[in-house]
């Protein structure tokens, strides 16, 4: 069985957020800077289904997630937080990782130019 998606296009996009809460849209945007941030880590195909790493990319979707979260910090109950809060901590742990691996993969590099 194949899954479909749904594309909304931009009108009903626009209709959608009209009614929703400023709350709810803090909400939309973390979760799509959290996607954005993932695919950018290189770790999820993005929106064009490829894999393509641009770090510098998913620290501005991850800082941007954590600003949000800070606005989100007294509107949400403890459970939501909870969640947000995770999700912030698990891109940040995940981008650390990436770095971690590019300076790796660098310094490698390196070591056989010069060899």
């Amino acid at each position: 069985m194949t899954e479909e998606k749904k594309v909304i296009d931009e009108e009903e996009a626009r209709n959608l957020m009209k009614n929703m809460s400023n709350k709810g849209l803090l909400i939309l945007f973390i979760n799509t800077f959290h996607s954005r941030a993932w695919s950018n880590l290189g770790l999820i195909p993005n929106e064009a289904g490829e894999i393509k790493k641009d770090l510098a990319e998913a620290r501005i979707a991850i800082d941007a997630c954590q600003k949000i979260m800070e606005v989100l910090q007294d509107l949400v109950d403890e459970k939501e937080k909870d969640v947000l809060n995770n999700l912030v901590s698990t891109l940040q742990l995940n981008y650390v990782n990436q770095m971690s691996k590019d300076n790796v993969n660098s310094q490698k590099t390196k070591n056989t130019e010069e060899n």
